[in-house]
């Protein structure tokens, strides 16, 4: 297995050099029978890393501060059309933090085989970070366990986002930054009529974008073209008071609501229609906050009328059978990332439910999609340290995410192989400021065995919910030897990993050091 580098920003010095950038995991882990309900799993000491004398590549001092708006800066390779749009947003006075980008497309390898198998794989299935909440890309599974594709169209998606006390916590409790992420509503409409042209595709975004510290909630969409590389300035007929296109690259908008405070309530909206002739997406919020959600208030806040001539009806569509002539997913998502940009929120908490609907015609109601992984395949913005699970609603027996803090693992939900519910693992070491690296240990079509993810236990107390299934733990500590693991976990059950770490002055400083109380 591949060596994986976790990106830590510091919270404490500990020492005079903060060697903060990257850690090296160990490439191997041991392999161990999962244990029953009633037994406690042990950590085996492993090979060390060689101490370094000096910082090098993998290890280097922090060299200043994020700022407050683009905690990580571009988190994944950029795609040159969101390049672009971030250079005219900025000659144009544009925050980028309203500009929340495509990621980049699929290689020509990547097209191929998804020609050769019949079906896409989302582009993030080898990479992390990623965008993290709940995607449906027209992909589930057999009984087999084999993949199959599907294409629907709807014309509305909507989702839900419940964050409750706790909330989502950024990574810097101890800073003066400001602490936003986004929400991202995302899905392309196919079918757009320009000019009496009716083969356009849009990638439409209803966005949250939210500082828990201030209190402040911009609502902001994006609309892209993703039939070629840019928006023509006569694709847009008309659009709402707020909004505005920016060059040839993207148009947006955006409002602000003030006095929001967790928990609350969300809903996210968009829309096709046909208004006039012209085809038309709109977008809407609905909010309510407090303990029991109420004052609920619907915010339709945007809209864009496309220069139709003579359209019919156009529609969302996820299909997994081909990538759309943008080189991505056309695919229905709603997922935590960081604010616009390409930026990178890292979380050291979460406590959220999410849910993602489509309109079913058939029904006369918005539904769960078919199924779904934990993490999105569009956008270019992405979220460390929040773990996704699901389970079902007791009332109406739809499918949900449950979000937490924890290892962001990629992998499939509902009706795409991973079991509903969720376990508890512990970890209480001493001393209790060490780093935690979880990875999937189980692979299929829907899943990746080995990669390991930083799971932060600061916020936590080293407390973590998991969906059910096969994990491997690696424990590392600045001065203390590395110590692994592995277990299985079922719905209900708790898993305990307990006792002292080796200390092992030797190794030196090989994990930044962080402090969060007098025991440590």
């Amino acid at each position: 297995m591949a060596a994986r580098r976790a990106h830590l920003l510091g919270i404490a010095l500990v020492t005079l050099l903060m060697i903060v950038s990257s850690l090296g995991l160990v490439t191997a882990f041991g392999a161990g029978a999962g244990p029953s309900a009633a037994a406690t799993p042990t950590l085996a000491a492993h090979a060390a890393p060689a101490a370094p004398a000096a910082p090098s590549s993998a290890l280097r001092p922090l060299a200043s501060a994020p700022s407050a708006l683009n905690p990580s800066g571009i988190s994944t390779a950029e795609n040159p059309v969101a390049a672009t749009a971030l250079a005219q947003a900025a000659a144009a006075g544009v925050p980028s933090r309203f500009v929340f980008v495509p990621r980049a497309s699929a290689t020509p390898a990547q097209i191929a085989q998804a020609a050769a198998q019949g079906h896409v794989t989302p582009l993030y299935s080898q990479d992390t970070p990623a965008p993290l909440g709940l995607a449906y890309y027209g992909l589930s599974a057999a009984p087999n366990g084999s993949i199959v594709a599907t294409t629907l169209n709807t014309p509305r998606v909507m989702a839900t986002f419940d964050p409750n006390a706790t909330g989502i916590v950024s990574n810097y409790p101890f800073s003066s930054s400001t602490d936003y992420y986004g929400v991202q509503l995302n899905a392309v409409t196919t079918s757009i009529n320009l000019l009496g042209n009716n083969s356009y595709s849009f990638w439409t975004q209803n966005v949250a974008e939210y500082s828990p510290l201030t209190g402040l909630l911009y609502l902001v969409t994006n609309v892209w073209n993703f039939t070629g590389p840019s928006l023509s300035t006569n694709a847009i007929y008309s659009h709402g008071p707020h909004g505005t296109q920016v060059g040839t690259t993207f148009y947006y908008s955006e409002i602000v609501l003030q006095h929001v405070a967790y928990p609350f309530h969300m809903d996210l909206w968009m829309n096709n229609s046909v208004t006039s002739g012209r085809n038309n997406v709109s977008f809407a919020v609905g909010l309510a906050q407090g303990a029991n959600y109420t004052n609920y208030t619907s915010y339709p806040y945007d809209w864009v009328d496309f220069n139709s001539v003579s359209a019919t009806a156009s529609n969302y569509t996820a299909s997994g059978t081909q990538y759309n002539k943008f080189g991505l997913t056309n695919d229905f998502e709603v997922i935590l990332g960081g604010p616009g940009g390409g930026s990178q929120a890292d979380l050291f908490a979460a406590d959220a439910n999410m849910s993602l609907q489509y309109w079913n015609s058939s029904t006369g109601s918005f539904r769960s999609v078919p199924a779904a992984y934990s993490y999105g395949g569009e956008t270019g913005e992405t979220v460390t340290g929040a773990n996704v699970k699901w389970t079902t609603n007791a009332t109406t027996g739809q499918p949900f995410g449950v979000v937490t803090g924890g290892a962001g693992f990629l992998y499939g939900l509902w009706n795409a192989t991973t079991p509903s519910g969720m376990g508890t693992l512990n970890v209480h070491l001493t001393p209790s400021n060490e780093f935690i690296f979880l990875a999937i240990n189980r692979t299929g079509n829907f899943s990746y065995e080995g990669e390991p993810y930083w799971a932060p236990q600061e916020l936590n107390n080293g407390t973590f919910s998991l969906a059910p299934g096969a994990y491997n733990i690696t424990v590392e500590l600045a001065g203390y030897d590395p110590e692994q693991g592995s277990f299985t976990l079922n719905a209900g059950q708790t898993v305990t990993f307990s006792g002292a770490m080796t200390a092992n002055s030797a190794l030196g400083i090989y994990t930044p050091l962080y402090v969060w109380n007098n025991d440590q």
